[in-house]
């Protein structure tokens, strides 16, 4: 199963719905994130000494290398340790799973006799082990003049939030729960 540590806008679900409609492709991947496996591991260790079947640089300039693994008896290994891990985590795509599930029963209703084979069941994902995985902090700016700007903007937040002012230090949240907000230069 692949469980998920956040909600998800209805707005933005439908959004992506649409454009999975239109392109019936999802576009970018989902990034999960697995207990640790010592035997994909040492798979896939052996798999990148190799030379990579694809090399190049994207246009955003980062440089990607890309290995096949073509090898029957090396993918049925993968595939049955990946069988033995009960839960898979969204690290990144919330909402793209969320327009993807919303496309497929879509599409299963329009299909009642689908296969599980058809396009619409499946979606693109990229799986990293949970200590391969950097979450870094995730930084969101409100331009809202209106929100920002009131008079009562911090006593809203209090009514919501514990305030406690750090200065001009910047603020590292340590705990769950925690996070910094920069209002007015403070």
């Amino acid at each position: 199963s692949i469980l998920k540590h956040e909600n998800t806008r209805t707005e933005k679900q439908n959004e992506l719905l649409d454009h999975i409609s239109f392109f019936k492709s999802i576009g970018s991947p989902v990034l999960l994130t697995y207990p640790d496996s010592n035997l994909i591991e040492e798979l896939l260790e052996q798999i990148t000494q190799q030379k990579p079947d694809y090399n190049f640089i994207s246009d955003d300039s980062l440089k990607h290398n890309l290995w096949v693994v073509r090898d029957e008896a090396t993918l049925q290994l993968i595939t049955e340790d990946f069988l033995r891990i009960d839960k898979l985590y969204i690290a990144d795509g919330h909402h793209r799973s969320a327009g993807a599930a919303a496309y497929c029963d879509m599409e299963r209703k329009k299909n009642p006799h689908y296969t599980r084979e058809e396009h619409f069941n499946f979606f693109p994902v990229c799986v990293i082990p949970f200590s391969k995985l950097h979450i870094y902090e995730y930084h969101r700016l409100v331009k809202d003049d209106e929100i920002v700007n009131a008079p009562d903007f911090l006593a809203r937040v209090g009514q919501y939030f514990h305030i406690k002012p750090c200065g001009n230090l910047p603020y590292q949240p340590l705990k769950k729960m925690q996070f910094g907000l920069y209002f007015n230069q403070h």
